[in-house]
């Protein structure tokens, strides 16, 4: 008895549809050709308004997440992330000088 709940258990947990759908883009085939071109438009955005730092910590995220996961669209929408997050941070929480020359926050 105790073997065949389990064996169910094992039947029903398997059965989980958001990991099948996490499973499936994360081995899509066109996913990874997505990522794959929107990490070299970015590299070339990098380089073409020659901010090398960020080119290179695009790279270096590439690099370092490679040593966590074989998964590739996990690594370039990692570095991608980490890349724009370097890029643009800091600017993307303050908005331009108001009338009295202050940066304020948003």
């Amino acid at each position: 008895m105790w073997i065949y709940i389990y064996h169910m258990k094992g039947k029903f947990s398997n059965t989980n549809l958001s990991g099948r759908v996490e499973k499936a883009v994360l081995y899509n085939k066109y996913v990874l050709y997505f990522f794959v071109l929107l990490a070299i438009c970015q590299f070339i955005v990098f380089s073409e308004i020659q901010d090398w730092k960020s080119a290179a910590v695009l790279v270096t995220a590439g690099i370092v997440t490679s040593f966590f996961t074989k998964n590739m669209v996990a690594i370039l929408g990692i570095s991608i992330i980490i890349s724009v997050v370097f890029k643009y941070g800091i600017n993307a929480f303050v908005s331009p000088e108001d009338e009295t020359g202050f940066i304020k926050l948003v």
